[in-house]
């Protein structure tokens, strides 16, 4: 009987759990998507709205090049603040970098264990007490632009389904916003460039008449 209760009650949780990263999801969406903020201000709802619906310690989102990546923007609940510009070289965490440019999430219950995550102890998590980490590259034609990371600090967590597809589900988002501001980026010069054109017309228009 006790069995048969712990797996119903793991089942609601689970349930609840689904339940809860879809909701999030779908408000998201509507809130983000329905106005005209751009990519940064977006990123910055995403990341603290990831935090809070998994309660996650820390939620970040990182600018991939081949040497290097580069924090555009964590969000720290304990603090309830936004910091940038952390940078992680490819010289010092080869091992990293070439799993999580094969396309692959980084599930990590214990860093310290964890063979991908171990180089990463030298500097990076025992700095920030990092216990478990969940990073989630993301691709956009092909190719790598980015990685949203789950840091957790407060305790271990055995990373189940639910959290692994909610930060695919996540890094969809960003790869949505992220084409979004391009074609608002291209959008922006054709304007410029028409107004600029019509500014030339009319002022050679009047240097002919003058």
């Amino acid at each position: 009987i006790t069995l048969l209760k712990n797996i119903e009650f793991e089942k609601v949780q689970r349930q609840e759990k689904i339940q809860r990263y879809n909701d999030s999801l779908q408000e998201f969406m509507v809130q983000s998507y329905s106005s005209q903020k751009n990519f940064e201000d977006i990123l910055c709802t995403l990341l603290k709205m990831a935090s809070v619906t998994a309660q996650i310690d820390r939620v970040s989102y990182w600018n991939y090049q081949p040497e290097k990546i580069k924090c555009l923007n964590l969000y720290e609940k304990t603090t309830n603040k936004f910091e940038h510009n952390f940078t992680l070289k490819r010289a010092d965490y080869p091992v990293y970098f070439e799993n999580i440019e094969k396309e692959l999430q980084i599930v990590a219950e214990n860093v310290l264990k964890n063979q991908v995550t171990q180089e990463l102890c030298k500097n990076y998590t025992e700095k920030y007490q990092i216990k478990s980490l969940l990073d989630t590259p993301v691709f956009i034609d092909g190719r790598l632009h980015g990685i949203l990371c789950f840091e957790t600090t407060e305790k271990h967590i055995n990373w189940d389904n639910e959290d692994i597809n909610f930060a695919r589900s996540l890094s969809d988002l960003i790869v949505i916003a992220l084409e979004s501001q391009r074609r608002l980026d291209v959008e922006r010069r054709l304007a410029y460039k028409s107004e600029l054109l019509s500014a030339i017309v009319i002022c050679t228009e009047k240097f002919l008449q003058s």
